[in-house]
């Protein structure tokens, strides 16, 4: 198997992910056949981000109502 991955510590702990947040990817160009399922996986699609990433709104900042 190729592609990238964290490096693996000495822990014996697994209660939760060793990754915490754990990565979030974004998978595209993906191609199927019988045989195998192949996909590129992204960590971070800028382009598809919203910025700014914090939404104003009124009830969670009052002082934008006029």
């Amino acid at each position: 198997m190729r592609g990238w991955r964290p490096a693996r510590m000495a822990s014996t702990d697994i209660d939760g992910p060793q990754t915490d947040p754990p990565l979030t990817m974004t998978l595209s160009e993906v191609e199927v056949d019988v045989f195998r399922i192949t996909g590129r996986a992204r960590m971070l699609d800028i382009g598809n981000k919203a910025f700014p990433s914090q939404i104003y709104t009124i009830r969670k900042y009052p002082g934008l109502r006029r």
